[in-house]
């Protein structure tokens, strides 16, 4: 896929100056709330607790997975995975190898899938094991619930040698596709943290709070406005299962979330 990034340096240049572009990256993002609170829970993901420190060493064993399959700056991984504290690690992964991640929902079946991977040219998918890929096309199989996830030796995030680019295009996040076909919305870290930083510009949201997961995370209704805002300020995420109104009203209410994005059928 060729990024063509829509904007005028000059204006770049003067979003730095002004402050509202900044040096900020996901993975960094990450590390700084690790440092902050190694051992505060980051995620609730049903029975699994996982702090800060252990989300930040999962993230970085699989940037470490994508560099050994050479993955590497511009290069399009496609992720599908459940809502799930893996998705988070495997998100916060594929920024910090200056790669470009291309999120799908979980529903997405393979052929569309793969229709993406070629769409975009992808080098590494990042699913459930049993897809066939084209050739040339790397697969990294993750189980969200499998517990070896969660266990190895702490690898550095960002690894060595690799040094996230907040103004190279890092996410690929496609519409819905109801009015023609779904386009690919390229995003950079200071494209999409200069919303972020305007949502919490406007609300007092602390570490404090407790977000809950609800709109998927491949959407940007999930992803920008719940678990991006629980990473900046260093806040509890909850993932909050989908379609079964009391059992998302037993979690939004023993977890006690203090924040979270619903659309209208949501609230329904």
């Amino acid at each position: 896929m060729t990024f063509l990034m829509r904007q005028s340096w000059t204006d770049a240049a003067r979003w730095h100056e002004s402050g509202q572009w900044r040096q900020d990256t996901l993975p960094g993002l990450l590390v700084d709330a690790a440092a902050k609170n190694p051992d505060g829970i980051a995620v609730t993901d049903g029975d699994r607790r996982v702090s800060w420190r252990r989300l930040r060493a999962a993230a970085g064993r699989v940037a470490d997975r994508l560099a050994g399959l050479d993955v590497d700056r511009g290069d399009v991984v496609v992720v599908r995975l459940p809502d799930s504290a893996a998705f988070l690690a495997v998100s916060y992964a594929v920024p910090s190898v200056q790669a470009v991640a291309a999120p799908l929902t979980r529903s997405t079946g393979d052929a569309e899938l793969v229709a993406v991977v070629e769409r975009t040219g992808a080098r590494a998918v990042v699913s459930a094991p049993g897809l066939r890929l084209p050739p040339g096309v790397h697969h990294l199989a993750v189980l969200p619930d499998d517990e070896t996830f969660w266990t190895g030796p702490d690898a550095a995030l960002p690894p060595a040698g690799y040094f996230p680019d907040p103004d190279a295009v890092c996410e690929v996040m496609f519409t819905s596709g109801t009015t023609g076909r779904p386009k690919g919305v390229m995003n950079t870290a200071n494209s999409k943290l200069t919303g972020l930083r305007g949502l919490l510009g406007e609300f007092d949201f602390t570490a404090e709070d407790v977000w809950g997961l609800v709109a998927p995370l491949s959407h940007n209704a999930g992803w920008l406005y719940t678990a991006l805002p629980a990473l900046a300020t260093g806040a509890r995420s909850v993932v909050v299962p989908r379609g079964d109104a009391a059992a998302m009203l037993d979690v939004l209410s023993r977890e006690r979330v203090t924040a979270t994005f619903l659309v209208p059928t949501h609230l329904v």
